[in-house]
């Protein structure tokens, strides 16, 4: 197995992290086998505009440099899923340049696996997004960290490390599993054992779960007085223990208030999987849909990794709950930015939703429509795919691999309000319009479904060339539709 000794960044060694230079290092995975591929990641403290040099020593006394320009690739991965079997691998990438590129080799890890990948669309124009569709002959171990990489004829190159897991939770804070609100059997979370012991019992627990490793660290170093990324030696000491007793787990850590965006982007990559809790109505009498932005930047922040979110379903102070209205514009309006999990904050009988009968029956609604959803949900990346001729809606659509298209509807025309004896939310419902969907050309679809709390409903729809046209009656303040395909 090989391993990092020593980081160097300029000739300076990383340790007694943060310093000056950086805000803390690590190598993913922590040791690597024969043919894996380990990552080695420095999380710098500031941007520079001069070269880079890295240097690392290994257990094998070898030393190793590179010299890297401070300059972002024009191509990048921004999600990688897994399949529920674990037979495919999901592959988005986006051109954020501004020429034309082709991608013509795939690897991962050391292996050229372009042969075994489904490039619908190897060629993306500036600012577009495309997919690559790896098949494997025998499924993938839960748990193990694979190396991607896709190269361009000009020679520009996305590389990734990614965990092998694919879960889509619906859960609440406090261990809400009443099936009657559609709620997981079982909750994912299992925290960072105190003793080494405990990981015994650890690596029974069911694949889906993920080790927790720190409650919100950006907060520990602001109740510390510290800089932000402080407790980022910690989460990093934590994640390489977890993988030594555990290479099946994967890990956590969520991001609340303290000093958001900005801890997004320091501890966004730390992990396997980021949470983010944005409290925009409750905390400060925002629209809904600014939940959603945030949703947006810590995309960015954990790219490619997963994130979920944590919606806000509780009281605070004597500021009111969340309307059953705005509770489905967070989930949802989350969910169209990227967002491939659901963790309520609060079960809790006094501050919580089961406080407020209407919001917990409106998370029941929810829960039922996702449950149908999650599946495909996991597995997509938001696309550009969808428009609509009437001024706030916004439609979110997200590419679902080979198996289809989650659109949803949002309705954005409302105002939400706080003081005593004013209505909490008012909106304008929208009527008569359509939605164009531009169907990928190398998909075929086979139908179109509603999807809601009360079931299902087939879908009627018009074709203009590569548009699927739907129209909308109506819309009050969300609707879900999924676009069932199979490739031409």
């Amino acid at each position: 197995m090989l391993s990092v000794t020593g980081i160097y960044l300029n000739g300076t060694e990383m340790k007694d992290m943060p310093n000056d230079l950086a805000l803390w290092y690590q190598t993913v995975p922590p040791v690597a086998q024969p043919e894996e591929v380990m990552d080695v990641m420095v999380k710098l403290r500031r941007e520079t505009k001069k070269l880079i040099r890295i240097e690392t020593t290994l257990n094998t006394g070898e030393k190793l440099s590179s010299v890297i320009e401070p300059v972002s690739p024009d191509i990048k991965f921004t999600f990688i899923g897994y399949s529920k079997e674990k037979d495919k691998v999901y592959l988005y990438l986006e051109n954020t340049g501004k020429e034309n590129l082709e991608i013509q080799k795939v690897f991962c890890n050391t292996k050229d696996i372009t042969n075994n990948c489904f490039l619908p669309c190897p060629v993306l124009p500036p600012s577009s997004k495309t997919l690559i569709i790896h098949t494997l002959r025998e499924p993938l171990s839960p748990g193990r960290y694979l190396s991607f990489k896709a190269v361009t004829e000009k020679g520009e190159t996305a590389q990734a490390v990614s965990r092998v897991y694919s879960h889509f939770p619906i859960e609440a804070f406090g261990k809400d599993t009443r099936p009657e609100l559609s709620f997981d059997p079982d909750c994912f979370a299992l925290h960072y054992p105190k003793k080494k012991e405990e990981f015994q019992k650890i690596k029974e627990e069911p694949l889906f779960k993920a080790i927790h490793l720190l409650d919100d660290p950006a907060c520990v170093d602001g109740y510390a007085c510290a800089l932000i990324g402080t407790s980022a030696k910690e989460v990093v000491k934590r994640g390489k223990e977890c993988y030594e007793n555990d290479p099946v787990h994967p890990t956590s850590v969520y991001s609340c208030e303290h000093g958001k965006p900005y801890c997004y982007f320091v501890y966004g990559e730390t992990t396997d999987i980021m949470v983010i809790d944005p409290y925009e109505i409750i905390f400060y009498h925002n629209e809904p849909e600014k939940n959603a932005y945030y949703t947006r930047l810590a995309k960015l922040a954990s790219e490619p990794r997963l994130l979920w979110t944590i919606p806000e379903a509780f009281t605070y102070r004597g500021t009111r709950f969340p309307t059953s209205e705005e509770e489905r514009i967070i989930v949802y309006s989350e969910i169209g930015e990227g967002s491939k999990g659901i963790w309520y904050y609060v079960y809790d009988k006094k501050l919580g939703y089961p406080a407020n009968k209407g919001l917990e029956e409106e998370i029941k609604k929810i829960n039922r429509e996702l449950q149908k959803l999650k599946d495909y949900i996991v597995i997509s990346e938001p696309f550009p795919l969808a428009k609509v001729e009437i001024e706030k809606v916004t439609p979110y659509s997200l590419l679902c691999g080979d198996k289809g298209i989650v659109l949803i509807l949002v309705n954005n025309d409302h105002e939400s309000y706080f003081e005593e004896g004013k209505q909490p939310f008012t909106y304008q419902p929208k009527e008569n319009f359509q939605v164009r969907i531009n169907i990928p050309g190398w998909l075929k679809i086979k139908q179109i479904k509603e999807i809601n709390y009360n079931g299902e409903k087939e879908v009627k729809y018009l074709l203009d060339k590569d548009n699927l046209i739907i129209p909308i009656d109506s819309l009050d303040i969300t609707r879900q539709f999924f676009i069932e395909v199979e490739r031409r």
